[in-house]
């Protein structure tokens, strides 16, 4: 458990990236190309917590605090607002027994671990006493006492938006293609029978020297090399085969790492598939990021979160950070803080993604995008 108050002497990362000066441009119309912008409103410190809580459940934290670091920095450059910060692991059993809430505190509550039994009631029952939000990346539910409002991020729910869209705009028949790091092509298949759809193959990719393996064998080209020794035996003469793609497919799904996709994503144009629509969610165990220039991702539509996918920032000191879902989640749940604490209903483009409260809770939009001639053209929010 560590504070950080007013003037403490903080990371230099943080100063370095705030250095420079900036003008904040906010829109409310997501189909703008600033995807991510600090709220514009006005803050009068004395209506604010003076105390904000940040309790996580992560065994590796850093990248969560991180983000709420950078943001803590930027609002007191713009609004002056300086709250001070408690920070508390609760996977620290001391942590809990030494907490002491205080009742004009506001409580941030991040949730990173498959195991949310690890929480004691001890924790529990102090928390509650608080008011605040819940960012929740466990999956598995929680609920809690008092007044919280929950931000559950779900990969399945990115998957189950983009094979919404794919059904949109055509694709019915599909091979899903999935890798040891998300080991997730049932609960696709899943998806896409729910939605009408029809999946001709699955298939994991074990490593990269299997790519082309793989493909012979889900886009049956193997069998129509066989096809052809066996009639050119029966005739005597040798034949040219060309290699055509399977027609009872229309498009793919690929689940998995970025490297991964990478390879299969060229393979699919050597093998006559390149007419087939390539839909693509990374794989959120892994720390690989985008390239300036994805080339061998081209013409793929993919769905993550707009700090992922380098869409442009507001200001533009931030497009320097770390791209990780983490750090966009701690940056988003400081300015979520904030913004509760201002406004009853709002809409706020962060680097998660476009946040909103028109329901009870807190709701999530990621961003879609396609790669054209290797940059991303961003084809705005899942609905």
């Amino acid at each position: 458990m560590f504070y950080i108050k007013s003037r403490f002497p903080f990371i230099l990362i943080c100063m370095s990236l705030l250095s420079c000066s900036f003008n904040p441009q906010v829109t409310n119309n997501i189909k703008d190309q600033t995807y991510i912008s600090k709220s514009n409103i006005e803050i009068n410190s004395r209506g604010y917590p003076k105390k904000l809580n940040v309790f996580y459940l992560d065994s590796k934290p850093e990248d969560f605090i991180e983000g709420i670091y950078v943001n803590f920095f930027l609002t007191k450059k713009q609004f002056a607002y300086v709250p001070e910060l408690l920070f508390v692991n609760l996977l620290d059993s001391k942590d809990c027994k030494r907490l002491e809430i205080e009742k004009d505190s506001y409580s941030i509550i991040y949730l990173n671990d498959k195991n949310l039994k690890k929480l004691t009631l001890d924790c529990l029952s102090k928390i509650k006493k608080s008011s605040g939000i819940v960012i929740n990346f466990s999956k598995n539910n929680f609920s809690i006492e008092g007044d919280y409002k929950i931000l559950l991020v779900e990969r399945i729910k990115t998957i189950k938006d983009l094979t919404s869209y794919a059904r949109e705009n055509g694709s019915m028949k599909t091979i899903i293609i999935d890798d040891e790091s998300t080991n997730d092509k049932e609960a696709i298949k899943n998806l896409w029978e729910v939605s009408g759809g029809k999946v001709i193959a699955t298939a994991t990719l074990n490593n990269q020297s299997e790519s082309q393996k793989l493909l012979s064998r889900v886009l049956l080209l193997e069998q129509s090399e066989i096809r052809k020794r066996k009639l050119s035996r029966k005739i005597g003469l040798p034949l040219e085969n060309k290699i055509r793609r399977r027609q009872d497919v229309d498009s793919f799904i690929i689940s998995t790492n970025l490297e991964n996709a990478r390879n299969l994503r060229p393979a699919f144009e050597y093998n006559f598939a390149k007419l087939l629509p390539v839909y693509f969610i990374p794989s959120w165990n892994s720390d690989e990021v985008f390239k300036d220039k994805e080339h061998d991702l081209e013409r793929s539509v993919i769905a993550d979160m707009p700090l992922i996918l380098k869409s442009k920032i507001e200001p533009s000191s931030l497009n320097k950070v770390k791209k990780s879902r983490k750090f966009a989640a701690g940056y988003d749940a400081f300015e979520l803080a904030i913004l509760l604490n201002n406004e009853v209903d709002i809409e706020y483009l962060g680097m998660m993604g476009f946040i909103s409260n028109k329901s009870k809770d807190l709701r999530l939009q990621t961003l879609r995008a396609e790669v054209i001639e290797g940059k991303f053209k961003y084809l705005n929010y899942s609905d």
